[in-house]
């Protein structure tokens, strides 16, 4: 089979999965926002462009925030809403930050048109929903501001004054004139223009109208585009190659119909993801399958259809089956006592805590909390509710600024969120940094301290302890944290399973480490006379992919005391000096080369400097 014919197989295969994937009118919207957080805003309230403004078109997908003249009048971009209603959407939005709950809609894009002689006529017209921030001001209400990319609606239902609109719209106001003329100039802006009409056809016309733009104009003006996956058949045409390099994060739980749109305008991709965390759910059925591998030609090949096995398969067990694989090993997130246990049993030792250190060795991170509890009738452990409402509370009294609540199960994570939008106020909530959510909800995010909810009574039997245990779920639940994970429990878990070797080991912090393997005669001996000395030391002291010479000092005061060139040449030696650097050590050296038979003279040196950073 020739190249060519390679390529066609393998577009055909991405057009498949293309196919199955969702379209926007498909997805979910999300959590679900009570009901009487509801508000229509009055059209002429919407500022979010202004008058006095001279703002360009502005572009469904542009930042707000990176126009500076739109930073100058932020506050008159806003809308204003009464000051009960603004604290609770203000707490809702600080518990959901990623999750772009707030929308306000009814924006105004806003551009210009020739009015004749020589004047100009600004229009604004209503074609876009945004997400939104709320902005408090103590004592004088609230208001609303864009926090995020706009997306065009359908509320233009002329097609003659729509079209009439966009013949007549030109881009300028000088907001444009910083940007680069060969990739700022009417024939890219036109692209995107067409990008917009397209927008607001549906499904089928969308793609039909994206798929002639052919060419690289929309990317000359856009360059760099951040998004997710399924907005890519909404906002871009299908061009293969269109973008020279695409980058997929979280590939485990990505399926495959849901990446294929991004591969698709893919010259090259890099598809990064943890098979250890969790996958990816499919809910296709073997006849959609079988529909969209005939519409596109596959099914005349059954072997090729047959290793279209979506539904066990992510993107990223697709990817390392064709590929090299390059192993990032180290977890820079964590203390040692937040990563050694999941090291050590999910990931087969392979994972190098890069933060271990004298300081960080021996801090007992995780504190466990037993309280009298059980589930009542909507699947609530409410006793573990209240403790951790208890915690929030303390958290808050010390000023804590990074906080996160987290539990395996849904019903459980509304009960507290509820429980924490009654008991904190909005501005309560932005100085804890507060987010409350389920495992699921929490993968790719952190908090300092993380408030686990078991939400397990001790009459519930072992089937919510094994959704529990899942090696998939267990490996984020136990590793959102990078100071302090505090886990409120009602029963306790099965012995021999994960959670219960887990809880085991809450009050027993690793300590120091065992040393590294073949350790040279001159940084033993150096270690071993600092010890006579009086000085904890050792050789060979493991931090992440490193190994110090010798490790000297307590967790007070503590020193990489550097006694030879890196085994594999002074290019390895300058990246693990600049590493430990950056993760906090402080260099002392001790080369042979220097000191020869002085060995004592080299002690006593060694012993001045250290006692020295007292």
């Amino acid at each position: 089979m020739s190249r060519e014919e390679d390529v066609a197989r393998a577009r055909a295969v991405l057009h498949a999965l293309a196919d199955l994937s969702p379209s926007a009118e498909q997805r979910s919207a999300g959590h679900a926002i009570p009901l009487e957080w509801f508000r229509w805003l009055p059209v002429g309230a919407v500022r979010l462009f202004p008058p006095e403004l001279p703002l360009p078109l502005a572009f469904p997908f542009a930042n707000p925030l990176a126009n500076p003249l739109a930073n100058a009048a932020q506050d008159e971009r806003a809308v204003a809403i009464d000051r009960r209603f603004g604290e609770r959407l203000a707490a809702v939005d600080q518990l959901r930050p990623g999750q772009r709950s707030l929308r306000a809609g009814w924006l105004f894009v806003a551009g210009s048109r020739d009015a004749g002689g020589g004047r100009r006529q600004r229009i604004f017209h209503p074609l876009v929903t945004v997400p939104v921030r709320v902005q408090r001001i103590l004592g004088l209400g609230a208001s609303l501001l864009p926090a995020g990319d706009r997306e065009l609606t359908p509320l233009i239902t002329d097609g003659e004054a729509r079209r009439r609109l966009e013949d007549e719209m030109q881009f300028g106001g000088g907001a444009l004139e910083s940007r680069s003329a060969e990739r700022i100039n009417w024939s890219s802006l036109s692209a995107v223009a067409a990008v917009l009409t397209a927008l607001r056809s549906g499904r089928a016309a969308r793609r039909e109208q994206l798929r002639r733009l052919d060419d690289d104009k929309l990317t000359r003006a856009l360059p760099l585009w951040v998004g997710t996956l399924s907005d890519i058949d909404d906002l871009l045409p299908s061009v293969p190659a269109l973008f020279d390099l695409v980058v997929l994060d979280e590939a485990s739980s990505i399926d495959q119909p849901l990446a294929a749109p991004a591969l698709l305008r893919a010259g090259r991709a890099v598809i990064v993801g943890d098979p250890r965390q969790l996958r990816h759910v499919s809910f296709l059925s073997e006849q959609q399958l079988r529909a969209a591998t005939a519409a596109n030609g596959l099914d005349e090949d059954p072997a090729l259809a047959a290793r279209l096995d979506v539904r066990r398969n992510s993107t990223f067990d697709l990817a390392v089956g064709v590929v090299p694989v390059v192993t990032l090993d180290e977890q820079f997130r964590s203390d040692p006592h937040l990563v050694e246990f999941v090291s050590r049993k999910l990931y087969g030792g392979e994972l190098q805590v890069a933060r271990r250190s004298p300081r960080t060795e021996g801090v007992d991170c995780i504190q466990t909390v037993r309280v009298e509890g059980r589930r009542d009738g909507s699947g609530v452990v409410v006793a573990e509710v209240d403790e951790i409402v208890r915690q929030l509370r303390v958290l808050h009294r010390k000023d804590a600024v990074s906080v996160g609540v987290v539990t395996p199960f849904r019903s459980q994570a509304d009960a507290l969120e509820e429980a924490v939008l009654a008991a904190f106020t909005a501005d309560d909530i932005e100085e804890l940094d507060l987010r409350v959510g389920t495992v699921h909800a929490f993968q790719g995010n952190e908090r300092d301290t993380v408030i686990a909810s078991l939400g397990i009574g001790p009459d519930d039997g072992v089937r919510p302890w094994r959704f529990v245990e899942d090696s998939h779920l267990f490996t984020v639940f136990a590793t959102r944290a990078r100071k302090r994970l505090v886990i409120v429990h009602s029963a306790d878990p099965p012995p021999g399973g994960l959670m219960a070797d887990f809880l085991a080991q809450a009050d027993a912090p690793p300590g120091r480490p065992k040393p590294a393997d073949r350790v040279g005669e001159w940084p033993t001996g150096i270690a071993s006379e600092l010890e006579s000395a009086g000085l904890p030391a050792m050789a060979g002291y493991p931090s992440g992919r490193h190994v110090v010479d010798v490790c000297v000092g307590d967790a007070w005061r503590y020193f990489a005391v550097e006694c030879c060139v890196h085994p594999e040449g002074p290019e390895a030696h300058i990246d693990r000096h600049l590493s430990l650097s950056r993760a906090g050590w402080r260099f002392l050296e001790a080369y042979r080369t220097r000191w020869g038979n002085r060995r004592g003279e080299l002690i006593v040196e060694l012993h001045r400097r250290v006692a020295d950073h007292r």
